[in-house]
């Protein structure tokens, strides 16, 4: 899955491919490099399998993977058309 980790303010951090999660941390795979991402201080545009693109405040992924679906999430997804 494709991602590009932004900050609250919009400043791009990095653009690549999501390869490991964790329960604070995305790590995603660079051109050049891995790198370690921390969830709750960036925005991440996601692009989907349908080459569909949302936008998801890291925020709500905070916490781990397994006990996320247990989570209420908002009915609404911002899509990046």
């Amino acid at each position: 899955m494709r991602a590009k980790a932004t900050t609250i303010k919009g400043h791009v951090r990095c653009e690549g491919i999501i390869i490991d999660e964790t329960q604070k941390t995305l790590t995603i795979r660079t051109k050049n490099r891995e790198k370690k991402v921390i969830k709750k201080d960036n925005n991440f545009e996601i692009e989907l399998p349908e080459n569909e693109k949302v936008l998801v405040n890291g925020k709500l992924l905070y916490g781990r993977p397994e006990e996320r679906i247990k989570k209420k999430l908002p009915k609404k997804w911002s899509v990046l058309r």
